[in-house]
């Protein structure tokens, strides 16, 4: 009995200044659904006047969803309407339940919260300590949850400064990536029209005698391998398109694998790219 009786009380709430019980909590401990004792309860409406049995608000079953356990509110609670309004029961309503749920069980169930209810009034000190102890605690929970939402305010302030100067920074990097792109283009057209003694501008005519042609797809290769320059962008700068570039890509590379004097003319423009990036760090 030591057992249930902490059970029920740990059921029992204030409500309007009144200590009442719930009527799934009731309908749970007599072991009946919650309809068939509201059923019961409505067919004898004349035994629970208003100081017996409160009928709860949306807004007042709402603030119960909030305030005790999931396990202890059923899944209607809070919904609206009057199909789901609950039944709270005050200790005079409670002592009526037992001459309508004629049940050898719902005696002994009434004989137990009537117990609770008593210790309860015994024990007002305590009870009340317990329930500012609550208010302490729902005040701290509110005032943690205030100082939550306001963190996360100044982290979404701060976020949007961020992107916006993020924006902008990588404006500048993209700029500065182009520069560069563009100038080591120039630098690896340079130095393999020197190396066949040709002009740039005939690394980029539409000649394709193999005196110009080798030496343009050794160039598009270099610029492909070399910088973060996309197929596109090296089909603009030479007037191909992407499929001519793709090509001569693959050509080089093939050539590089079986042939010994291209691999040795690609690796000694890299080594002359290499000699003028460090003169010019140097510098």
């Amino acid at each position: 009995m030591e057992a249930s009786m902490d059970r029920i009380t740990q059921r029992i709430h204030v409500l309007r200044g009144q200590k009442v019980m719930l009527d799934y909590s009731l309908a749970e401990l007599y072991e009946v659904e919650t309809k068939v004792l509201k059923r019961s309860v409505r067919r004898n409406l004349s035994r629970f006047p208003n100081d017996f049995m409160l009928e709860l608000t949306e807004d007042e079953s709402k603030i119960l969803r909030l305030k005790f356990a999931p396990s202890e509110t059923p899944k209607q609670i809070g919904r609206g309407g009057n199909r789901y309004t609950t039944f709270a029961f005050t200790e005079s309503g409670v002592a009526m339940l037992s001459s309508i749920l004629k049940s050898q069980l719902a005696v002994q169930v009434n004989i137990t919260v009537m117990r609770a209810f008593i210790q309860l009034r015994q024990a007002p000190e305590a009870n009340t300590k317990g329930t500012e102890q609550f208010e302490e605690k729902f005040e701290r929970r509110v005032i943690e949850l205030e100082n939550r939402y306001k963190l996360i305010e100044s982290l979404i302030q701060a976020s949007a400064i961020f992107q916006s100067e993020g924006m902008r920074n990588t404006k500048k990097v993209k700029t500065d990536i182009a520069k560069s792109s563009n100038s080591t283009i120039d630098a690896i057209q340079k130095v393999v029209a020197m190396r066949y003694n040709l002009k740039i501008q005939e690394l980029k005519s539409t000649t394709r005698s193999r005196r110009i042609a080798l030496p343009r797809q050794i160039a598009i290769y270099l610029i492909r391998s070399l910088t973060d320059v996309s197929f596109k962008e090296i089909a603009a700068h030479f007037g191909k398109d992407h499929t001519t570039i793709l090509y001569a890509c693959r050509k080089i590379e093939r050539l590089i694998n079986k042939d010994k004097t291209i691999n040795e003319i690609v690796q000694a423009i890299q080594n002359s790219l290499q000699s003028e990036t460090t003169l010019d760090s140097d510098l």
